[in-house]
């Protein structure tokens, strides 16, 4: 889980980065830690990767979208190095959290690349030497539905099925950085032999 939020909040800051040091039309017009409570397009969201995590907060204004990080998935990571300032895109808060504010097609990026690094794991659990049964991993659009095609035999004989447990994991994380709330937080990993198609395991988060 640590080390897929680290790759996040790196992406997020590249992308907070490449904003400061631009022409500053994607930046927002309002200080960062500001929040949108009001108007048709603003849509804010808080929520957590599961019940041990702190809440990641996802304001959509309009052009801009505001994520709010909390202190405790900061650690590990200078605060005070990042390039702070409302006319920077990043502003620390008084309870140690830090919001950034990208423009909306750089958060679509930052999800963009998310996605690629979900299909480098994917790319990485098939490719695994330790892989003996799993031919192909799919997701949906929110990748919150995964299905796994394996053949049969080697699945039944082989603990493959613990290497899929990274895709939960990545897809929390995932839909958090997607706005979703605690409760719409929900992963499904079908397994199907790719012979016939029936379905050998189903695993549902949370259970």
């Amino acid at each position: 889980m640590k080390k897929t939020l680290a790759l996040a909040l790196a992406f997020l800051m590249c992308f907070s980065l490449a904003a400061c040091s631009g022409s500053g039309e994607n930046s927002s017009s309002q200080p960062a830690s500001s929040v949108s409570s009001s108007g048709s397009e603003s849509q804010a969201s808080s929520l957590t990767v599961n019940p041990s995590q702190p809440a990641i907060g996802v304001d959509k204004q309009g052009d801009t979208v505001v994520l709010t990080i909390p202190p405790d998935l900061l650690d590990g990571i200078d605060v005070d190095s990042l390039p702070l300032g409302g006319d920077r895109n990043v502003e620390k808060r008084p309870d140690g959290s830090v919001t950034f504010s990208l423009a909306k097609a750089d958060y679509e990026k930052l999800l963009g690349q998310l996605r690629s690094s979900l299909d480098e794991l994917i790319e990485g659990i098939i490719s695994s030497e330790d892989n003996t049964s799993i031919q192909s991993i799919t997701y949906n659009e929110t990748a919150s539905e995964f299905v796994v095609m394996v053949e049969k035999k080697a699945y039944e004989k082989s603990a493959d099925a613990y290497s899929l447990l990274a895709l939960p994991i990545f897809s929390s994380v995932y839909q958090a950085f997607d706005g979703k709330t605690e409760p719409d937080i929900t992963i499904k990993v079908t397994v199907k032999d790719a012979a016939t198609g029936q379905v050998l395991d189903e695993l549902t988060f949370p259970e």
